[in-house]
């Protein structure tokens, strides 16, 4: 079964609930979803999710995980990314469609020469680099910065990397 198609049963179910008990008398989610490479396919699905849910607002997540096995990415790969989601979110656009970012993943960004965590048990993360390594916050700023100057989404969300308790090898799993 396609993702929309779930979506598009759930979703104006859960709005039509809300709708008659929100102070603004809508519900207005925002819907997460992988930045295909696709840009067309990709305009198609979220107009399509868009006509049958009323959902306007996407957040559109890459790189991807597979950086977790291939290593930190480039500035070139975030320049791709912020051309891509300009793409979507000029096509989208008339519709009324807004287009957000989600920088996934964050500090799961495999090896990329950066000092990596170090959980309680001292145990170092062989893919999780430390939010407070200079070198990873100028690696991940830049990264931002260009996907911004570039695109200028209308929200930026970042994945919830941020805690101890969910790197493989520092928290026993």
């Amino acid at each position: 079964m396609k993702f929309s198609r779930i979506v598009s049963t759930a979703i104006p179910a859960a709005h039509a609930a809300v709708s008659r008990k929100s102070p603004g008398g809508f519900l207005d989610p925002i819907m997460p979803f992988v930045l295909l490479q696709d840009v067309e396919g990709l305009c198609e699905e979220l107009r399509r999710i868009h006509s049958r849910t009323g959902i306007r607002r996407f957040i559109l997540a890459a790189p991807g995980h597979t950086v977790r096995v291939t290593g930190a990415v480039t500035r070139e790969t975030y320049t791709k990314i912020g051309e891509r989601l300009l793409a979507v979110k000029e096509r989208l656009a008339p519709d009324g469609i807004e287009i957000g970012y989600n920088a996934m993943p964050t500090l799961k960004c495999g090896p990329g020469g950066f000092v990596n965590i170090t959980g309680l048990n001292g145990v170092v993360s062989r893919i999780s680099a430390c939010p407070l390594d200079p070198a990873f916050e100028e690696f991940f700023l830049g990264n931002m910065r260009e996907v911004a100057a570039i695109a200028k989404p209308f929200l930026f969300m970042v994945e919830d990397d941020f805690t101890l308790t969910n790197h493989p090898g520092i928290a026993g799993f």
